[in-house]
C-alpha cells in the first residue's frame, strides 16, 4: 500500500488496521519521494532482532549447524 501523507492521516485508523491484519506495510510518499513507512508489530519485531547483532551471530551459528546435521540446544543458540 502507497499513500500520501494526506492520504494516510485522514485514513490512519484503516491504515492502521490494515498493516495489522494483513501484515503488509504502508509506504508513505510526499512529492513523489518515499518518506516514511507504517509496518506491523510483528515486522517491527523481526526488523529488531535484525538489527541486534548478538542474536544475528547466533541464529547464524544455528544454521550452520542444522546444516552440518548438528542439532543445537536452545540455550547454545539463545544463552538461556
Amino acid at each position: 500500500m502507497i499513500g500520501t501523507i494526506s492520504e494516510v492521516r485522514g485514513n490512519f485508523s484503516k491504515v492502521i488496521d490494515l498493516v495489522n491484519r494483513s501484515g503488509r506495510r504502508c509506504v508513505i510518499e510526499h512529492r513523489d519521494k518515499i518518506v516514511g513507512a507504517i509496518i506491523s508489530a510483528d515486522e517491527l519485531e523481526t526488523q529488531e532482532i535484525l538489527e541486534d547483532p548478538v542474536t544475528m551471530k547466533r541464529l547464524r551459528r544455528a544454521e550452520k549447524a542444522i546444516k552440518t546435521g548438528r542439532l543445537l540446544t536452545s540455550e547454545e543458540v539463545f544463552g538461556h
